[in-house]
């Protein structure tokens, strides 16, 4: 039986994989012991993959589905903490306007999958939960020094709000996992590495089970032939490390 208590999830970016890796997640879910409040961010999508969207998240409290166009702030450092942002302001509307308090956020995205790993736990005030806090390459320095994932976060309200002020600043030469983590530490935040449960991004090739090569080792035609095959948007892979280059050559992008 689920508590009464009640935590937020934040689910956000493309759409991506989620049609094939969603009931997984919605299995995580249902084993937690709270009740569960969803907030979702997203781009711009034809108005039937909202509406399929929407309903994979009937009767599940549902608190909003925000949609952003893909212009301004479109890229893998400034979105997600712009998204964040915007449901934040929601969650602070219904913590209020219900006189509620949430024991604690999971912010994650479209095309990772959750797996419990162990008991939940909730996090300690004025901390911040990746799945990964080290091992992060400087070429300039030929190190490796820590930094943050940013495919999902646990953690409490107030320090939420504090990591997304990370939207008015660039994060520069460093990159986007290492300038996560001086910002928490600039804020005396504790870091932590989850280790109640498993991140893991899925990409396009989930279909071919079969396949055994890491996504980043395809060609960009074999990645172009995934997203056909599981009728994926491209543009939710537009970038060149993904599948740009040939939307722009064939003047798609």
């Amino acid at each position: 039986m689920k508590s009464n208590e009640r935590i937020a999830v934040y689910i956000r970016g493309h759409i991506r994989t989620w049609d094939y890796i969603k009931q997984l997640n919605f299995d995580f879910f249902d084993s937690l012991p709270w009740q569960i409040d969803f907030y979702l961010a997203t781009w711009t999508y034809s108005e039937k993959q909202l509406n399929r969207l929407k309903k994979d998240f009937k009767n599940r409290n549902l608190k909003t589905l925000k949609t952003f166009p893909r212009t301004n702030f479109y890229n893998p450092w400034t979105a997600p903490a712009a998204m964040s942002t915007e449901l934040s302001k929601v969650r602070s509307e219904e913590e209020s306007k219900n006189n509620i308090s949430y024991k604690f956020i999971i912010e994650t995205r479209f095309d990772v999958i959750l797996n419990m790993l162990s008991e939940p736990k909730i996090p300690n005030d004025n901390s911040f939960g990746a799945t990964d806090v080290e091992g992060n390459f400087i070429s300039n320095s030929n190190a490796i020094v820590g930094g943050l994932s940013d495919h999902c976060f646990l953690t409490k309200s107030d320090t939420l709000n504090t990591m997304n002020q990370r939207v008015s600043i660039e994060a520069g030469e460093d990159g986007n996992h290492i300038t996560l983590m001086k910002l928490a530490k600039k804020h005396n935040i504790e870091i932590f590495k989850i280790n109640w449960f498993s991140a893991t991004i899925s990409r396009p090739n989930i279909v071919d089970s079969g396949n055994k090569d890491s996504w980043n080792t395809l060609s960009e035609d074999k990645k172009m032939n995934y997203l056909r095959i599981a009728n994926i948007d491209p543009y939710d892979y537009s970038e060149t490390y993904h599948v740009g280059n040939i939307l722009r050559d064939n003047n798609e992008f």
